[in-house]
């Protein structure tokens, strides 16, 4: 399809358009122009078919926030209100890549399928799940992938449990992940990457739901929203 600059298509404002000689393909820059969301469009021959929705989540201490924002955002949704949506989305699909990761300033939803039918349930799903998450009106879900407290039932001792919070203590189990920590906090010691958006283990157990809720509040929902097969636009 042959679109021209400035002008607008179901809502988007076409703002750049040029060939990658890297990917072999076309490359688009849209803005939808109700939201200030970011679109980019690569059209190539590739036969994967590819989506990602990103959110900006630098994050303001090391009690893991954008991790467990990712965690509870994947569980349920208003539409797919499962236990594990993500686990079910999965095992419906015949996806070649399925998953959603935290990185130190930005978190990323992402699916590839070689099928158009199959890469547009996965978009429905995702949609609903980062702009519908069930996490809002359900603390239970911070509890079950953030950290809640246990009590053995042989010697009454408290404990601390949660998916983050034990995938975070093997990471820290390791003296490599300790080094780049180190690392990031005397090189970046004036930025957000001084901080590890994973979380550390004795910072989680200090994180409130309230504080987790807040920083969903405040998010900067820029979005970009990555498609690679020829004719996306048409």
């Amino acid at each position: 399809m042959d679109l021209q600059l400035v002008q607008q298509y179901k809502g988007f404002k076409l703002l750049q358009e040029e060939y990658i000689e890297e990917v072999e393909g076309i490359g688009r820059v849209l803005r939808h122009e109700r939201t200030g969301a970011t679109i980019i469009n690569v059209s190539n021959n590739d036969p994967h078919k590819v989506f990602c929705v990103v959110f900006r989540t630098p994050p303001e201490n090391n009690k893991g926030i954008p991790h467990i924002i990712e965690h509870t955002v994947c569980c349920a949704s208003k539409e797919y209100a499962l236990n594990e949506t993500f686990m079910a989305l999965e095992k419906g699909s015949v996806c070649t890549a399925l998953n959603a990761c935290t990185y130190p300033d930005m978190t990323m939803y992402y699916g590839a399928s070689l099928s158009e039918k199959d890469l547009n349930g996965i978009m429905k799903v995702y949609m609903d799940m980062v702009f519908q998450p069930l996490i809002k009106e359900d603390a239970r879900l911070f509890a079950q992938e953030g950290w809640h407290y246990t009590v053995d039932e042989e010697t009454q001792a408290l404990g601390v449990s949660g998916v983050v919070y034990h995938e975070m203590q093997g990471e820290y189990g390791e003296a490599t992940t300790r080094l780049e920590h180190a690392l990031s906090k005397a090189l970046f010691k004036d930025t957000h990457y001084r901080f590890d958006a994973g979380g550390i283990p004795q910072d989680i157990i200090s994180l409130s739901y309230e504080d987790l809720w807040l920083f969903m509040k405040n998010i900067m929902w820029l979005i970009i929203v990555l498609f690679t097969y020829m004719g996306i636009c048409s």
